[in-house]
C-alpha cells in the first residue's frame, strides 16, 4: 500500500452505473448543463450571452486561474481586475471600485472555508444592469452555494470528484439559447485508464507511476483545446449521480477541522481565513499562508513524505496577486482518513521544529 496524498484522483471502483435521471444534490437552477470543463462552462455563458447583447469586457478579480481568464480573451473581451488581497486580520478582502462600467462582473468565493462576501458587490452591479456570472466552485457543496443576485453560475466539478471530465453551467432566470452537442465518451480512455493505474499504484501494485502520470499531462494537454459545445462523458456523470455528498461534506470538515487544530498555534503559519468556517461550509482545501520560501521549503518537505498540496493560482503575465506568493492548499478531501490527517500535521511540525526552534 502507497501512502500518498493529493494530487490527481485516482479511479473509485465502489460507483457503479446508475439509472438516475438527474443529480438530485444540486441547487434548482432554471437552467443547466454539463460540459466538459469548468473553461467550457464560461465559455458556453459567453455565448449565451452573446445572443442578446455585445460583451465589450469583464471585471474579474484578480486573484483566479488563467483557466478563467482565457475564454474571455478567445472571444475578444477585454479583461480587466479587481484586486484580491489578503489582511493578516481580516483575510481575503475584494477591492472593487464602484464606479466602473463593466458589461461582466465576474465573481469568485475561495476554498470553502469562509462566507460569501460579495453579496453587496452583486447588487450594486446588479442595480446597474451588469451581467454577473459566479464561479461557484469552491462553494459547491456548502450551505448556501450561490447568490440570488448572479445571472450565471459556473464551476468545475473535477476538483471535488473522481471524474474524467465536468463542468457546471447554470442559468437562474430563464433557459440557455444554446447547449453542449458533441459527446465526449470517445476522448476519456486514456484518463479513465491512467486515473485505474493510480488506483493500482495506491493498493501497492507494480505500477510504473511515471506513465500514468504521464497520461495526465496528456489528457489535460488536449482537454484545453475542447471547447463549449462538448459535453461531460457518461461516466463522469454517472459519479456525479450516484454520490454521497452528505459523506464526502462531512469527511472534508472533520479533516479540515484536524489540520486545523493540529497547526493553529504555530507562529509562523497563519490562515487565509483567519478562523475557517466548517459548521455550513465545505472546505476545497485548508489554505495556509506563510513567506514564500518558507512556503516553498515546507512544500518540498510535504512532497518528500508523499503530501502533494498545490499552490492557488501561480502568477502569470495575465494576472497576479500577492496572495499567490504566500498561500499553500493543504489537502482535506474524502479520500484520506483522521489518521492521513494526523500524518500531515506531524509532517509539518517536523519541518517546523527543524526550521524554527532547532
Amino acid at each position: 500500500m502507497c501512502n500518498e496524498i493529493g494530487s490527481h484522483f485516482e479511479f473509485d471502483d465502489s460507483i457503479g452505473e446508475t439509472h438516475k435521471e438527474y443529480i438530485s444534490w444540486l441547487p434548482d437552477f432554471k437552467d443547466t448543463h454539463f460540459t466538459i470543463s469548468g473553461r467550457s462552462a464560461i465559455e458556453l455563458v459567453i455565448k449565451d450571452i452573446q445572443f442578446d447583447r455585445d460583451i465589450k469586457n469583464v471585471y474579474m478579480p484578480s486573484y483566479c486561474c488563467n483557466s478563467m481568464i482565457e475564454p474571455f480573451i478567445k472571444h475578444d473581451i477585454k479583461v480587466f481586475f479587481y484586486d484580491v488581497i489578503y489582511d493578516e486580520s481580516k483575510g481575503i478582502q475584494y477591492e472593487v471600485e464602484l464606479d466602473v462600467d463593466c458589461d461582466i462582473f465576474f465573481a469568485i468565493s475561495y476554498f470553502g472555508v469562509e462566507e460569501f462576501q460579495q453579496e453587496s458587490l452583486l447588487e450594486h452591479y446588479q442595480r446597474k444592469g451588469t451581467i454577473i456570472i459566479e464561479d461557484i466552485t469552491h462553494r459547491l457543496l456548502s450551505k448556501d452555494p450561490h447568490s440570488l443576485s448572479s445571472d450565471y453560475v459556473i464551476a468545475s466539478l473535477r476538483k471535488w470528484f473522481p471524474v474524467a471530465t465536468g463542468g457546471l453551467a447554470a442559468k437562474l432566470e430563464s433557459r440557455f439559447q444554446i447547449a453542449p452537442d458533441i459527446e465526449s465518451n470517445n476522448l476519456i480512455k486514456e484518463k479513465v485508464q491512467a486515473m485505474k493505474q493510480k488506483d493500482e499504484y495506491l493498493k501497492g501494485e507494480n505500477i510504473d507511476k511515471t506513465k500514468f502520470l504521464s497520461k495526465f499531462t496528456e489528457f489535460e494537454n488536449e482537454f484545453k483545446i475542447r471547447g463549449y459545445r462538448y459535453k461531460i462523458d457518461d461516466f463522469s456523470y454517472s459519479i456525479l449521480q450516484d454520490v454521497d455528498i452528505e459523506l464526502i461534506k462531512t469527511k472534508r470538515q472533520r479533516n479540515a477541522e484536524i489540520l486545523y487544530e493540529g497547526i493553529k498555534d504555530l507562529e509562523h503559519i497563519s490562515f487565509l481565513t483567519q478562523k475557517p468556517i466548517l459548521y455550513n461550509m465545505t472546505p476545497l482545501f485548508l489554505p495556509i499562508m506563510m513567506e514564500r520560501e518558507k512556503r516553498d521549503e515546507l512544500r518540498q518537505h510535504l512532497i518528500q513524505h508523499h503530501i502533494y498540496c498545490p499552490v492557488h493560482w501561480p502568477n502569470t503575465e495575465l494576472n497576479s496577486s500577492m496572495i499567490s506568493n504566500k498561500e499553500l492548499s493543504l489537502i482535506c478531501d474524502q479520500r484520506y482518513s483522521e489518521d492521513d490527517m494526523n500524518r500531515v500535521i506531524q509532517v509539518i511540525n517536523q519541518w517546523y521544529l527543524q526550521t524554527y526552534e532547532s
